[in-house]
């Protein structure tokens, strides 16, 4: 590349940096104080029962102290819990608060995959069921029953959370690390945060010392399944979606577009348009049982995204209301419910609403909705 190239590169960086935050600067802002609650990771299976800790220890597969090793499926008395506190919580029009629950699709059939040598990717959607080892629980009349309360708001996170071809073709292989992914699977574990860093993420392939995007066709397939599995589980085609781990690039938003999506979960920067999608960023992290400070970093967060004029965005992993293995999901709820009391305190005409709600408000241009931020708000965007 010539230094002609390179400086006509840095000039088009600089311009579109530039008119993001001329955007940015200018976006408009809620006209009351507005907070999304946004969850990942409902419906995916991790470890199928708290005794699978030791059985990997015992069969010598090294484990780190990260609790997102730990993840379990929600049971359907945790949703029970969850849904009581959100319809305790109103705002001042009286409504309750709303979790956008954000969906893995399918679980992997694991044990049948292992006893046909990996020849083919097999797994059982989550309005169907669970895969062996897992128990048969009741789960999607719980999650159907708090969308129908209001509290539940559904929202794709994919076909898989993880890369179904990338697992297929590393546990096929003749090493330690296949037989490392071979022993997770033979305890009905699909991957480990610590342990399967390849292919923990579903449009990403990391396998060598580059993190690539899986290609179109990969991506096209692994979203219109999600797209299908979503509408047969909840009625509808989803609205909104968020990536496993954040990571999708344009191809992706071309896809997600295609298939009727309006709304990207995302992390860092202000509500927008891009590539035909709005981009909604998460501006608040609540994770309380990883982190003991979640509680007064989150509400100080919350303010300071209300001194930008931008809407409260929680997010908030449902590992935090799940009561397998780290055994802390009412410690969870409980800090749930401090900070929901405490923001709606200290903003009495906060507004609890969804990614489609303040969507449909943004492209109508509603002034109940929105209006022009104030100087200090901008201010304090320029300043973030």
């Amino acid at each position: 590349m010539t230094a002609a190239n390179i400086l006509e590169r840095t000039a088009g960086l600089l311009n579109r940096k530039a008119r993001a935050v001329g955007h940015n600067l200018f976006a408009p802002a809620p006209v009351r104080p507005t907070l999304l609650l946004q969850s990942d990771d409902w419906g995916r299976t991790g470890l199928p029962d708290p005794m699978a800790i030791e059985r990997l220890r015992a069969a010598g597969v090294p484990l780190t102290a990260s609790a997102w090793d730990r993840f379990g499926l929600e049971t359907v008395a945790d949703l029970a819990a969850l849904g009581d506190l959100l319809l305790g919580q109103r705002d001042s029009d009286g409504n309750p608060a709303v979790m956008s629950a954000v969906f893995v699709m399918a679980n992997a059939d694991l044990l049948t995959m292992q006893a046909e040598s990996y020849s083919r990717f097999l797994a059982v959607p989550i309005c169907q069921g669970l895969p062996a080892p897992w128990q048969p629980e009741a789960l999607m009349p719980q999650y159907r029953q708090l969308i129908a309360s209001g509290v539940f708001y559904p929202a794709l996170h994919g076909y898989t959370h993880f890369n179904p071809l990338l697992l297929l073709r590393l546990a096929r292989e003749d090493s330690a690390r296949g037989a490392r992914i071979r022993t997770l699977h033979a305890q009905g574990i699909p991957y480990l945060a610590s342990l399967t860093p390849e292919f923990n993420f579903a449009l990403l392939d990391r396998s060598s010392a580059a993190e690539r995007f899986i290609g179109t066709a990969e991506q096209a397939s692994w979203i219109e399944q999600g797209v299908s599995l979503f509408q047969e589980a909840f009625g509808r085609k989803p609205y909104s979606a968020c990536a496993p781990g954040y990571r999708f690039d344009t191809t992706t938003c071309k896809l997600w577009a295609r298939a009727g999506l309006h709304v990207i979960h995302n992390a860092g920067g202000l509500v927008g348009n891009s590539e035909g999608l709005w981009h909604l960023p998460r501006n608040v992290f609540f994770e309380p049982v990883l982190d003991a400070n979640a509680l007064h970093a989150s509400i100080k967060a919350a303010e300071l995204a209300v001194s930008r004029g931008e809407p409260i965005v929680v997010c908030t992993h449902s590992i935090n209301y799940v009561s397998r293995h780290l055994g802390r999901a009412q410690e969870g709820l409980s800090q749930l419910s401090a900070l929901l009391t405490a923001l709606r305190q200290r903003f009495p005409d906060l507004r609890f609403a969804q990614e489609e709600q303040l969507h449909r408000s943004w492209l109508q241009q509603d002034p109940s909705w929105w209006r022009a931020p104030a100087g200090a708000e901008r201010m304090a965007r320029f300043t973030a």
